[in-house]
């Protein structure tokens, strides 16, 4: 199995449209200037227990002060999503799982002040 990493599954993964870099939300949940990009990775697990890119799946940030949620990002074909303009600060992370209705699995972060922050990989069950 061929394995597509940097540029070229970047550019693969936008021409079929999965993957979207998402414009969130900062000037509604604080007035910091620092803007940070968020980039995390969901997996899931086949039979044989190895793990593998979990792809489609939207995730959400929601400021828990506020209650504000960002438009949702996509998961890949590589399983990364994208957050960008994000300010720095507490967030809960949502992965909307395909249930009826609709849950999302729930994670806090802190996101520091830099310009890139890498996001914990997950684990989808489904």
């Amino acid at each position: 199995m061929r394995v597509l990493r940097g540029a070229t599954c970047q550019l693969l993964t936008k021409r079929i449209g999965l993957w979207f870099i998402v414009s969130a939300f900062a000037a509604a949940t604080t007035s910091v200037d620092a803007q940070v990009s968020l980039r995390g990775r969901l997996d899931r697990r086949d039979a044989s227990g190895q793990l593998y890119p979990a792809t489609g799946f939207a995730v959400t940030l929601r400021s828990p002060t506020t209650g504000v949620r960002s438009l949702a990002a996509y998961a890949g074909i590589d399983g990364f999503y994208y957050f960008s303009g994000v300010a720095p600060g507490q967030y809960q992370l949502e992965v909307w799982l395909p249930t009826s209705p609709p849950s999302p699995m729930l994670f806090n972060i802190q996101v520091p002040m830099v310009p890139q922050f890498d996001i914990f990989p997950i684990l989808v069950p489904f």
